[in-house]
């Protein structure tokens, strides 16, 4: 039971690093990079749909848009190199978005199998 809850786990962390990979390469083009966070959202969607995805989602777009507002245009303890929409790059919010999606996975997988974690 193990192996698989591992497995589980890392099937939620593939589209991260697929962010990560992508991001580290397109960063510059930010209309392209937008368009690549939509698709891996779409794919993880439509490949495996969990109950309240939509809200981790939704969530993550709006909370992550306010931080990095905050961040950036308010209190100004941080700035980015290639921004364009109120400061920060149109790609981030949706990167925080499916960031929250992944980590509410994975929150479910640890639950529901936290009697075979230790």
């Amino acid at each position: 039971m193990k192996d698989n809850l591992y497995f589980q786990i890392f099937k939620q962390l593939i589209p991260v690093f697929f962010g990560l990979l992508f991001g580290s390469f397109l960063w510059q083009n930010n209309l392209l990079l937008t368009l690549v966070f939509v698709g891996i959202i779409a794919a993880m969607l439509l490949i495996e749909h969990y109950p309240g995805d939509i809200i981790a989602l939704l969530l993550g777009i709006i909370m992550g848009f306010i931080i990095e507002i905050i961040g950036t245009s308010v209190v100004g303890y941080q700035s980015f190199t290639n921004p364009d929409f109120l400061g920060i790059p149109m790609w981030l919010p949706f990167a925080w978005g499916y960031a929250l999606m992944v980590m509410k996975r994975i929150g479910v997988i640890i639950y529901e199998n936290h009697k075979h974690i230790i």
